[in-house]
């Protein structure tokens, strides 16, 4: 009888094992894209990085090609946050340079052109030329005094 208990816990055990061996054949449900307005409105971007090509005298003789290291760690932490209708505020951060000032610092409105590679906040384009769920590049170019500036402005979440 012992023999007969231990035969059937035994084949037991081998078929639960077997049903839990992957079946062949079967993949799994692919990624969903998220579109460009879903990436842009995830969650509020923060500037990382804003640079200009070629740089800009400062006044003093300093030509000044990394604005981000310029500028102060208060204003390093501002974001930018992007509605799906077409809003959008900027927004102190984490710190304030002035403990004072209010949280929201101004709105925009915001659209993207037909092939969603120009992104227009208040009537100002910028080329979208990176736009991923963690990062985002915009350019934009300026012509001052026959000059022409190219902007590079870095976001991440």
């Amino acid at each position: 009888m012992k023999t007969k208990i231990l035969l059937f816990v035994l084949a037991g055990s081998f078929l639960a094992f077997q049903g839990c061996k992957e079946d062949e054949g079967t993949t799994t449900a692919p990624a969903t894209t998220k579109t460009k307005t879903e990436l842009l409105t995830l969650s509020p971007w923060i500037l990382t990085g804003l640079t200009v090509n070629p740089g800009i005298d400062d006044g003093d003789g300093n030509i000044i090609t990394d604005f981000y290291a310029e500028s102060d760690a208060c204003d390093n932490d501002d974001e930018e946050v992007f509605k799906a209708d077409g809003t959008g505020s900027y927004n102190e951060g984490a710190t304030k340079c002035d403990p004072n000032d209010e949280q929201e610092l101004g709105t925009f409105m915001w659209s993207f052109n037909t092939g969603q590679t120009i992104l227009t906040q208040d009537g100002d384009p910028l080329t979208l030329s990176e736009l991923t769920a963690s990062k985002m590049m915009q350019t934009e170019i300026y012509t001052e005094d026959g000059v022409t500036y190219t902007f590079t402005y870095t976001y991440t979440h």
